[in-house]
C-alpha cells in the first residue's frame, strides 16, 4: 500500500480495484486449469464462500485438494493461504484483533450482541473495532467474509484459551434457549464430552420429530459413544 500510495504521489497513476471473483466466474476459473475432475454439485458455491472469490485463495485451495486428493465432503484449508491471513489479522489493533477471536469461537452462532456480552463490553465500544474488521474486509455484516478467515482467526487461539471461552460461549446460548446441536458443539470444544453428550441425543429426538431419521441416528451415534467412552 504505501508503494502504491508512493506512485499515486510521484506521477498520475490509475488505480483499478479488482472485485472478488463471484461463483460463475470461480467455476471458470476451475475449468480454465484443468480441475473439472472435482466438479461435483455446488463446487463454485462452496469455493466462493471457502474463498471469498480471492483468486489466489481458490487456486490455493484446489492445489490443497489435489494434493490430499479431497472429495466433496470438506474443502481443505491451505497452509499458504492460512499463514496470509494470519499475517493481516496481526497487522489490526488489539481490539479488533480480539472481537475477530471472538467470532471465529462463536461460529455460526456469532453477532454484535453474543461478541459484547462475551467480552463484557456495550456493543457501542465495539463500533470502532467492528468498522476496521468490515474496512479491512475481515468481516461482512455479522459474519467473516469468507470461511477461511475463520478458520485462520480460530488458529491464532491457544487451546488454553479457546477452551473456556467455548465453554462460556455454550452457558451464554444455553440461557437464549440455544439449538441443542450448537451446544453440544461448543461443549465438546470446551473439552467437556459430558455435557454435550444428553445435548446431542436431545438434538437427535428433534430431527426424528421433524422426519430427519439419518441425522437422528448420527447424533444418538455421538451421544452414546460419549458416554460409552466415559464407562456411562
Amino acid at each position: 500500500q504505501a508503494w502504491v500510495v508512493a506512485l499515486q504521489q510521484a506521477a498520475p497513476t490509475h488505480t483499478l480495484r479488482l472485485a472478488a471473483l463471484d461463483a460463475d466466474a470461480v467455476m471458470r476459473l476451475v475449468a480454465s486449469v484443468g480441475a473439472a475432475q472435482w466438479a461435483f454439485p455446488d463446487l463454485a458455491g462452496r469455493l466462493h464462500r471457502h474463498t471469498g472469490g480471492n483468486p489466489l485463495f481458490v487456486l490455493e485451495t484446489l492445489k490443497a485438494m489435489a494434493g490430499s486428493g479431497a472429495v466433496a465432503s470438506a474443502l481443505p484449508a491451505a497452509p499458504t493461504v492460512l499463514r496470509l491471513i494470519q499475517l493481516r489479522l496481526a497487522r489490526l489493533s488489539a481490539a479488533a484483533f480480539q472481537v475477530a477471536r471472538c467470532m471465529a469461537v462463536l461460529g455460526q452462532d456469532a453477532s454484535l450482541a453474543l461478541v459484547a456480552q462475551v467480552l463484557g463490553q456495550r456493543p457501542l465500544q465495539l463500533a470502532d473495532a467492528w468498522a476496521e474488521l468490515e474496512a479491512a474486509q475481515v468481516l461482512s455484516g455479522e459474519h467473516f467474509a469468507h470461511d477461511l478467515i475463520a478458520q485462520a482467526a480460530r488458529d491464532t487461539l491457544p487451546d488454553a484459551i479457546a477452551r473456556p471461552l467455548h465453554a462460556e460461549v455454550a452457558a451464554l446460548l444455553a440461557q437464549e434457549g440455544g439449538e441443542p446441536a450448537r451446544l453440544a458443539d461448543h461443549w465438546l470444544a470446551a473439552g467437556q464430552p459430558l455435557n454435550a453428550a444428553p445435548l446431542l441425543v436431545l438434538a437427535g429426538v428433534h430431527a426424528a420429530g421433524l422426519g430427519r431419521m439419518q441425522d437422528a441416528a448420527g447424533l444418538a451415534e455421538r451421544g452414546a459413544d460419549i458416554l460409552q467412552r466415559q464407562g456411562r
